[in-house]
C-alpha cells in the first residue's frame, strides 16, 4: 500500500514554489528603490533601472542593465512642442538608433511610430478621454490595423 498523505499541504501554488524555489522565482519578489534629486534608481535581483528627469519632471534618460544576461540599454528622451524622440543604445543595435517617436496628434490623441525593424513599422494611436484617462489603443503594422482596445471605466 502506498500512502499518498504530505508533509506539507499549501492553500496557495504559489506559497508551494516559494518553499520549492526550484525555479528561482523568489527573486522577482523585491525591488529596492533609491530617489535622488533628479534620479529614480529600481534595483531587483535580475535588472537595474535609472531614470533621469529634467527640471520639468520629464524623463530625459533612461537605462537599463540586465545583470545575468550583462546586457544594457539606454534610451534618451528628445523633447519638442509636439513630439518626442527615443534614441536607442544598447550591445545589440547600433549606437543612437531612433527607437520610436511620439506625436500629440491633437488635445486628445497621442501616436507612436517605430522603425527600428526596417520591414516592420509600428504605428499605436492612444486616445484620452476629456479627463485624461487613456479609453482606447489602436495598433497598426504596415499601415494594416492588427489590434484595437478599448477601455472602460466604472465609479463606484
Amino acid at each position: 500500500m502506498i500512502d499518498y498523505t504530505f508533509k506539507k499541504k499549501y492553500k496557495w501554488i504559489s506559497s508551494y514554489w516559494k518553499t520549492t524555489d526550484t525555479n528561482k522565482l523568489s527573486k522577482f519578489d523585491w525591488e529596492d528603490y533609491e530617489y535622488h534629486n533628479d534620479s529614480v534608481t529600481v534595483t531587483s535581483a535580475t535588472q537595474i533601472w535609472n531614470y533621469i528627469k529634467n527640471s520639468e519632471g520629464q524623463i530625459i534618460y533612461d537605462s537599463l542593465f540586465i545583470k545575468i544576461a550583462n546586457q544594457f540599454r539606454t534610451i534618451k528622451y528628445i523633447y519638442s512642442d509636439s513630439n518626442f524622440v527615443l534614441l536607442l543604445n544598447s550591445n545589440n543595435v547600433r549606437a543612437n538608433t531612433e527607437y520610436g517617436q511620439y506625436n500629440f496628434k491633437d488635445k486628445n490623441t497621442i501616436v507612436y511610430t517605430s522603425n527600428i525593424n526596417p520591414n516592420k513599422i509600428l504605428r499605436v494611436e492612444y486616445k484620452f478621454n476629456n479627463n485624461g484617462l487613456l479609453t482606447e489603443i489602436n495598433s497598426f503594422e504596415n499601415k494594416v490595423a492588427k489590434m484595437k482596445y478599448f477601455i472602460y471605466y466604472s465609479y463606484y
